[in-house]
């Protein structure tokens, strides 16, 4: 199994109330590598459920085992709700709530609904394409859509490695992670053995190394590249000129003993253009909900079938997006009235402005970047006409697509019109 960054956040705060430094101890305890569970722990590579399933036991015993001395009992209570926790995750126990609208689903989770980029990313990497870019706006599900690549991929016999890009962003600000370094991080996620202190082609070569002799086949994952890079895009560069080469090597050697998935944002997959990885990875845009899969995501997120008329109204209001889709019926799950959702929605409130005014500040600053540079407040009140289609906006239309807000098919998010409309009017307020 594959822990989630929650998981792995609470895992980490619950090892290091009841073992402190001793990590490797409680592993020898327990008859396992401590390889294995720092992977785990990091987000790397997956566990063993039956592994995993030992860690929770002896986490368990040391937690309700003699103790010198004691633990306080604030801080024993909070470590007997991450250990629940954890057993829920793991489903060791009834879950005590469906997932919330925000992150990552997990596997499993009911409200998860798939969509043609389901099958169509699986059916690419079944088809021969060794390197897959998955792109999508704010929110839209491209986690979630990985964590379901990485449980094919392992029932499909690779060896999964995810690599999560968030954690360089601060180093990457602060101008503390070179090339080399990230390529290394990245073997060494992976398991290969990559000597420190070597030029990237040696590095490549450790690649290739450890690939071929692994007995499994290999698949890396990139989550959040868009973000990481926004802050350093040539250190990360490298780390996509790394899956081209491997692309290349194993293209004759061995055309399926590597795969790679990674993930994108509108910045970072048109700065992409014209650098050869566009060419080179087939593209998998992660879709808006159609009116017959809100339906499905209703009934699951409520225990009722949805009326067509409420599926009409989330459809018209949202156009599909996936996040504010899900946020709306969680709303209606816990008693609040439609109109009393369309109206918080419809006047940017909570958690429907928290995001329409990221998904502002996004393409605020796509535009500061873009060739154009045009007049953002204009490029608003263009945006905040009466239902207009955007998608005949030609100089931002690429951008308006890959961030989501521009589909090819389906209604436009009225939540998002509103959102340009306050932003090119704001004596009205601010988001």
């Amino acid at each position: 199994m594959w822990l989630n960054k929650d998981d792995q956040q609470k895992a980490k705060q619950l090892f290091q109330i009841l073992l402190e430094r001793k990590q490797k101890e409680f592993c020898k305890k327990l008859d396992i590598l401590p390889t294995t569970l720092s992977s785990a722990l990091g987000g790397h590579r997956p566990i063993p459920d039956d592994t995993w399933n030992q860690v929770l036991d002896g986490l368990g015993q040391e937690l309700n085992g003699p103790r010198e001395p004691a633990l306080d009992s604030a801080v024993a209570a909070t470590a007997q709700a991450l250990l629940e926790d954890l057993s829920i995750s793991a489903g060791r126990q009834p879950a005590r709530s469906r997932p919330l609208p925000g992150g990552p689903l997990p596997i499993g989770a009911s409200v998860y609904v798939k969509r043609d980029c389901d099958e169509k990313i699986i059916g690419a990497l079944s088809g021969g394409n060794s390197v897959v870019a998955v792109t999508g706006g704010p929110q839209s599900g491209r986690s979630s859509l990985l964590f379901r690549v990485a449980q094919w991929a392992e029932s499909s016999g690779f060896s999964v490695t995810l690599v999560d890009f968030d954690d360089f962003i601060l180093r990457l600000k602060q101008k503390d992670l070179s090339r080399e370094e990230l390529l290394i991080e990245i073997g060494e996620a992976a398991g290969f053995e990559i000597p420190e202190r070597q030029n990237r082609q040696k590095i490549h070569a450790g690649f290739e190394q450890g690939i071929t002799e692994r007995s499994t086949r290999t698949m890396l994952i990139y989550d959040s590249v868009d973000e990481a890079a926004m802050e350093g895009l040539s250190t990360i560069w490298s780390a996509l000129l790394l899956l081209m080469n491997l692309q290349t090597y194993f293209a004759y050697k061995a055309p399926h003993k590597f795969a790679a998935v990674t993930v994108f944002g509108a910045e970072a997959w048109n700065a992409m253009a014209g650098t050869g990885f566009d060419a080179a990875s087939h593209e998998i845009k992660v879709s808006n909900f159609t009116q017959p899969e809100i339906a499905l995501l209703a009934k699951a997120a409520t225990d009722e079938a949805p009326d067509q008329k409420t599926i009409n109204k989330a459809y018209s209001l949202f156009g599909g997006q996936s996040y504010l889709t899900h946020l709306f019926f969680e709303d209606l799950r816990q008693e609040k009235s439609a109109e009393k959702i369309i109206h918080a929605a419809r006047s940017l409130q909570g958690h429907y402005g928290s995001h329409a005014e990221r998904v502002v500040r996004r393409l605020e600053k796509v535009n500061s970047q873009d060739l154009y540079r045009l007049d953002f407040v204009t490029v608003c009140q263009e945006l905040a006409g009466p239902r207009k289609d955007w998608r005949e906006v030609l100089v931002l239309g690429k951008w308006l697509k890959q961030l989501g807000i521009a589909v090819d098919d389906g209604p436009i998010c009225e939540v998002y019109r509103l959102a340009f409309q306050r932003k090119a009017n704001p004596e009205k307020g601010s988001i």
